[in-house]
């Protein structure tokens, strides 16, 4: 005996009788959304059949009915969005990221390799600086600070591999940053305070933006700093390297307009 319920638990477990699956019910999320879709397409089919229940092209134009295909077309649309209520698509998206990290991590060994070994030995050497006795206050904040920094490194990273070339750009952005902010604090106790409560009001939010610049005169600084800027443009304010970007093409056949997905990476190519 199978009793029916929501095909997407796993069969037995504690408490079920042999034979029988025990399936949780959807989400009341899920249920709202299938409803919100039940009812649009509803309205779609009954639109088509009011435009061929329609005299003339001037009746359809008065009522406002659009073309059959057009609505035809947004039925079939209704039907697919609805059929992917019962997948899982989260699955699916984690399932492409992790593919595109396999792929990288087998294409690209050395390189792997390279990161790996840099992330070992900057992690290590902060761990290791926490744990040193008699920290100050202002070593134990710079600490924290570059362990972020370490987090916004790793993070572009996987999403440069996830080919998310715009949000590893930002990250990027976030990690030159804090190192500028860094690099200013030093042993400034006073700069810490300014940096902490940056954002408390507009005098000290006045002070950070004066003080906390970067120093182009140092050369390492100054690479940090055009990676800061190219960060900005492309990752933060540009939004280049997605589809919002990109301006609607019209066919030449149906006039309608094409729309395609492009991941940043064959967007640049």
């Amino acid at each position: 005996m199978v009793r029916k319920t929501h095909p997407t638990a796993n069969p037995g477990g504690p408490g079920v009788p042999p034979g029988q699956v025990n399936i949780a019910p959807p989400p009341p999320a899920a249920k709202r959304c299938s409803r919100r879709l039940h009812t649009a397409l509803a309205q779609a089919r009954r639109l088509c059949h009011q435009y061929r229940a329609a005299g003339g092209r001037r009746e359809k134009k008065a009522a406002g009915i659009a073309r059959p295909l057009e609505l035809e077309d947004y039925c079939k649309q209704l039907s697919w969005e609805k059929s992917q209520l019962d997948t899982p698509e989260l699955d699916r998206l984690l399932k492409r990221k992790l593919d595109d990290f396999n792929e990288f991590r087998q294409n690209q060994k050395e390189l792997w390799q390279v990161v790996d070994g840099g992330y070992l030995v900057c992690d290590g050497f902060i761990r290791y600086t926490v744990q040193l006795p008699n920290l100050t206050k202002i070593e134990t904040h710079r600490a924290m600070m570059w362990w972020t920094m370490l987090d916004y490194q790793m993070e572009s990273f996987f999403l440069n591999i996830n080919r998310q070339l715009d949000l590893a750009l930002a990250s990027l952005r976030m990690a030159s940053e804090l190192s500028r902010d860094i690099a200013r604090i030093d042993n400034d106790e006073g700069k810490l305070n300014i940096w902490l409560n940056r954002d408390s009001n507009p005098e000290i939010k006045k002070q950070y933006r004066k003080n906390f610049r970067f120093d182009d005169s140092d050369s390492l600084e100054k690479y940090v700093h055009d990676l800061y800027d190219i960060a900005s443009s492309l990752g933060i304010h540009g939004h280049f390297l997605r589809s919002g970007k990109m301006r609607p093409v019209e066919s030449g056949i149906d006039k309608k307009y094409i729309f395609s997905l492009l991941s940043g990476r064959n967007y640049l190519k």
